[in-house]
């Protein structure tokens, strides 16, 4: 491990390439001859099952969190953009439909980082978070 990642540093950033680059593979995967709105149901619908791994959650979170650091931030903001464009190229989602579909992730992201969805069932669900116009 440590002649692939010398340093924390180096192991962390590895962690934002992992986690980012699974996202963007799961979702080339999920929306394979598809485009328009039924890919980004499509995006969607993964992003949900993503979610349940805690391990690549909280690496995400972490790496939000750390995007005012030299060494991170720079990198989060790098593979954020190349996500956003990868969809965007993906789907033909227009500029709205992407602030929608990155702000529910988000939201969901955080609501689940916070165990919301576990401890708190009845607030609201994940579907009925995304299946909001």
């Amino acid at each position: 491990l440590f002649r692939l990642f010398p340093t924390k540093l180096s192991l962390f950033q590895g962690c934002i390439h992992y986690s980012f680059d699974l996202v963007k593979n799961e979702f080339a995967k999920a929306i394979i001859n598809q485009g328009g709105q039924e890919a980004l149901e499509a995006i969607g619908a993964t992003y949900l099952k993503y979610l349940l791994d805690k391990d690549l959650l909280g690496s995400q979170l972490q790496a939000y969190a750390l995007g005012s650091e030299p060494e991170i931030g720079p990198l989060v903001r790098s593979r954020y953009c190349d996500l956003w464009d990868f969809i965007k190229a993906s789907t033909g989602a227009s500029n709205v439909q992407m602030v929608d579909i990155f702000s529910k992730g988000m939201l969901l992201t955080v609501l689940a980082g916070m165990q919301m969805f576990e401890e708190e069932p009845e607030w609201i669900t994940a579907n009925e978070i995304i299946s909001l116009p």
